[in-house]
């Protein structure tokens, strides 16, 4: 069985429409995926949006508003759905929420989705006014989330995730697969085989921290002081530290916009 996709609905603040996604999500698709939501800034979950919910069956008063700053730094979302400009703004502009925000929240390469969903705590009017607007935002947040269940979206994403660890599990050579900021989000059976490692001991790991002092491609390493988008291939000659001690090698780099593929053997 494929592994559940791990999704993140992000809004400005977190308080009412990636809050009522994270909810809804939970409620119809089951065990198909995990939901998480969080702001550009945290606030607290408003109150017609618990109201509106709870209309539904759905119960979101114990859901938690957190920032982006507080993801946690191994967490990789394979789709991350921004659902107001400013949280789309802060996806592809990381001055917005700062450098160690964007290092948290883009691990691994996730798919992005924009849903623009107007904010229903912006309105000012009598209460009753206000809940149609929430109740606006609900449904049409519904309707999204009801659609990219249905279509098989979700199930064709895993399904090809999983093809592609397959594809690696079965090369000779080991395997890794960092992000731009070096935290490792894919390696081979063969590495694990090589290095004497575990995935749980590398997967959202920067691969200096990996194999200290300077990673796999020690101090020539195109990322050692950050993102490089060269595109290039590199041959490094490199010394892997296992549970046996050293072994020599030599690598072979490839470097793309989203980080870097390094196979060795």
């Amino acid at each position: 069985m494929p592994a559940k996709l791990k999704i993140l609905f992000i809004c400005g603040t977190n308080s009412c429409r990636s809050q009522m996604a994270e909810g809804l999500a939970r409620g119809l698709a089951g065990d198909r995926a995990d939901f998480y939501s969080a702001g550009v800034r945290s606030g607290d979950v408003h109150p017609l949006a618990i109201r509106v919910m709870a209309e539904t069956g759905v119960d979101i008063s114990a859901q938690v508003s957190k920032s982006v700053e507080s993801l946690d730094l191994g967490a990789f979302f394979d789709v991350v759905i921004t659902l107001c400009d400013a949280a789309r703004d802060a996806c592809f502009s990381p001055s917005l929420v700062g450098e160690r925000a964007r290092k948290r929240l883009f691990g691994g390469i996730p798919v992005f989705l924009h849903w623009a969903v107007d904010d229903p705590a912006a309105v000012r009017g009598d209460e009753e006014t206000v809940l149609k607007v929430f109740r606006a935002a609900r449904d049409n947040i519904k309707g999204r989330i009801e659609s990219m269940l249905n279509d098989g979206y979700l199930e064709a994403l895993s399904l090809e995730r999983e093809r592609l660890q397959r594809f690696a599990d079965v090369m000779d050579d080991g395997v890794i697969i960092h992000d731009e900021f070096r935290h490792l989000f894919m390696v081979n059976r063969a590495f694990l085989d090589i290095t004497g490692r575990t995935r749980e001991e590398v997967i959202g790991r920067d691969c200096h921290d990996v194999f200290p002092p300077d990673g796999f491609c020690g101090p020539e390493c195109k990322f050692r002081h950050g993102p490089d988008a060269s595109g290039e291939r590199h041959v490094y000659g490199v010394q892997l530290t296992t549970g046996q001690g050293e072994i020599p090698d030599e690598m072979v780099a490839n470097h793309y916009l989203e980080g870097e593929f390094l196979s060795f053997s």
